[in-house]
């Protein structure tokens, strides 16, 4: 019975994959693993039993699922409400005149692909920023020696890596663990002036009012890019360090609420498919009595 199969496969190659005997899934199956493959094969009327009372029950949870899913998106959906309205003045500055300078990555010859090194000195591009922070990939990083020439592009505290190719609403600021890392080739680095507070700059780069600009500014005929010309260009609300600063409160009290419950809202979604794959496994390998399970609803 195709349905029975199905739920039977699905919980095979999920146990396989957890003991490291297969990195596949019901939609990558070779021959090879169906002809090596242990098959439990109850009769016909029981497997029909056993499809039914997955299909039920699975339905149930992937509706609940999908309730999670749809609160997560209005939760975003908030979040990005609460950050933009902080940037809708009509007040209005270049950027220019809230950083010391902008510098894009290195590029031609400056840096090539074979001068990496594993565990080395970290180069940011946007592929490794992540929701507003840095999660490096030591593959990609340089020796002291090249981070030393590369010295211009040198990531300091307080400084901003934003996306230039293609990931122009990618940015991150620059704490005290990410000092000494390179800017790469596909990102700007933005040096905050004096009158600048830092993350407050870093927060008007997660606005749309920010994200729209870029777009428009950025420059190339097939990817889009930012230079030192064009972003200085963008415009940003340029209120009082006192008013920065508060801003930058309210913003990070504001999001860390939202945020746990974007939190709470993932682990909830994780924990439902976890219970959606061991019942699988439970009903197609016997670990309980279909037919009872029904009869008790």
């Amino acid at each position: 019975m195709p349905r029975y199969f199905y739920y039977y496969f699905s919980s095979y190659f999920r146990l396989m994959a957890q003991d490291g005997s297969a990195r596949t899934t019901v939609d990558s199956v070779r021959r090879w693993m169906l002809t090596d493959m242990p098959f439990v094969l109850p009769p016909l009327d029981e497997q029909r039993v056993i499809a039914d009372y997955l299909d039920g029950e699975t339905a149930q949870i992937d509706a609940l699922v999908a309730k999670q899913q749809e609160f997560i998106g209005l939760l975003r959906e908030r979040r990005a409400t609460v950050i933009t309205a902080e940037f809708d003045s009509k007040v209005k500055g270049r950027l220019r005149h809230a950083i010391k300078f902008s510098q894009t990555g290195p590029f031609g010859t400056q840096l090539s692909a074979n001068e990496y090194v594993e565990n080395g000195v970290p180069v940011i591009n946007p592929s490794h920023i992540k929701r507003g922070m840095m999660e490096p990939d030591l593959a990609i990083s340089v020796s002291c020696e090249k981070a030393a020439e590369l010295s211009r592009h040198r990531l300091e505290l307080g400084d901003i890596v934003l996306g230039r190719k293609g990931e122009v609403d990618k940015s991150a600021l620059v704490t005290k663990t990410e000092v000494g890392y390179i800017c790469g080739s596909d990102s700007m680095l933005l040096r905050p002036a004096a009158a600048t507070v830092p993350s407050y700059l870093w927060w008007f780069f997660q606005s749309s009012a920010a994200h729209n600009q870029l777009e428009r500014w950025s420059v190339g005929s097939t990817v889009a890019g930012l230079n030192q010309v064009t972003i200085s260009n963008v415009t940003v609300p340029l209120p009082s360090n006192s008013e920065q600063r508060r801003i930058v409160e309210h913003l990070n009290e504001q999001t860390n609420r939202i945020d746990a419950l974007i939190a709470k809202g993932e682990e909830h979604i994780a924990l439902a498919k976890e219970r959606r794959s061991a019942l699988i496994t439970a009903a197609v390998t016997g670990q309980f009595d279909v037919r009872t399970a029904l009869k008790g609803t």
